[in-house]
């Protein structure tokens, strides 16, 4: 039943899509066929929540689950202590006893589904109850996944792993490039994964930012019960199922000083399944002057033939300084910085303060 060759044209085309950050699906769907499956899926697991990319037979039973029609699905269907030493079936009389006493197997997946018999492993990184793991799932009449099967298809495993981590590294280098913007701005970045929780990379810097945020018990909390509704529900949107940008105004207890939270989804082909940030969170406080973009303004400056002094002023001027602020931290006078900003403007082709920030922005 198992097409070693129809599965290594599957693992080409897998790794020319990896590289070129294409869907994984096609290649699941060819993966699917060699191994004479029903269905195949990646998927990661929290205790009630499943994250998946699956074969095309799945999306309705997939859309039924997320709404609620299917019994709950549980983390109890996973062969969490065995997926990391390479595929295993779940044929084993044991394991097949605590399948047929979870719901979601018994009520939904064998009779509904027919899809009672699994070939799985891990191939990525994490705790094993939650780490990246692909699987295919025969029908009845398909049967089992035999020892010998099973030895195949770790023949390929090292290669499923590998294309695995270079997915999880091009997510990684997407919410690093989302982040580069607001950071030059000097605003606070941090990240949450795909349960909508800060990573635990960014926990202390959290908590040394202080107020109007604050973690309790691994999650964002505001100051309030009304904020905190509004800062769940942005992030809410931002996760995976909706993906929507979102932003939420917090209070500062003390001083009442606003903050805008900006929550943006990273998107992806399975970035709920390889990657470990969801979502991108910006804290932006109005009171504080914006840090000049320096690339920016250094690309304009050897686009435009601008002079370091009216590369500097139009720097100040896009961080929103008037023209009388600058001349006051420059020690000059204000015609002088009015003199050199119309040089600037002259040199960039715009007319206006405004049209010369907008300009530094899409340098930005």
């Amino acid at each position: 039943m198992f097409d070693s060759i129809g599965f290594a044209e599957a693992m080409d085309s897998l790794s020319s899509a990896v590289a070129l950050g294409e869907s994984w699906r096609p290649s699941l769907e060819k993966m699917c066929s060699a191994v004479g499956a029903k269905v195949a899926a990646l998927s990661r697991t929290s205790p009630t929540q499943l994250h998946i990319v699956a074969t095309q037979a799945l999306d309705d039973p997939i859309a039924d689950m997320r709404s609620g029609r299917t019994p709950t699905y549980t983390s109890d269907i996973i062969m969490s202590s065995l997926l990391e030493e390479g595929f295993v079936s779940d044929a084993a009389p044991s394991f097949r006893e605590r399948l047929h006493r979870t719901p979601f197997f018994r009520d939904y997946m064998l009779p509904v589904l027919d899809i009672p018999h699994r070939g799985s492993a891990a191939i990525g990184g994490g705790a094993p109850m939650s780490a990246p793991r692909i699987s295919f799932w025969r029908s009845a009449r398909q049967g089992v996944f035999e020892s010998g099967e099973l030895s195949q298809l770790n023949a390929f495993l090292p290669t499923l792993r590998i294309a695995s981590r270079f997915s999880q590294q091009l997510l990684q280098e997407k919410a690093r490039e989302h982040s580069v913007l607001y950071r030059s701005r000097g605003d606070f970045v941090f990240h949450l994964d795909f349960l909508g929780r800060p990573i635990d990379e960014d926990h202390d810097a959290i908590r040394a930012r202080g107020a109007p945020l604050r973690l309790l018990r691994g999650r964002l909390a505001a100051s309030s019960a009304a904020e905190q509704q509004r800062l769940d529900a942005v992030i809410r949107q931002a996760l995976p199922g909706s993906r929507q940008h979102g932003a939420v105004a917090l209070t500062r207890p003390g001083d009442g000083r606003r903050f805008y939270l900006l929550a943006m989804p990273i998107l992806g082909e399975a970035s709920e399944v390889f990657g470990p940030v969801s979502v991108l969170c910006a804290l932006i406080d109005p009171s504080r002057e914006a840090a000049p973009n320096r690339i920016a303004i250094q690309n304009l400056a050897m686009a435009t033939g601008l002079t370091p002094r009216e590369a500097e002023i139009a720097a100040q001027i896009f961080a929103g300084v008037s023209p009388a602020d600058i001349a006051r931290r420059l020690g000059v006078g204000e015609g002088t910085v009015r003199s050199h900003l119309k040089a600037a403007m002259q040199k960039c082709s715009v007319h206006s303060q405004i049209e010369l920030s907008a300009l530094i922005g899409r340098f930005a």
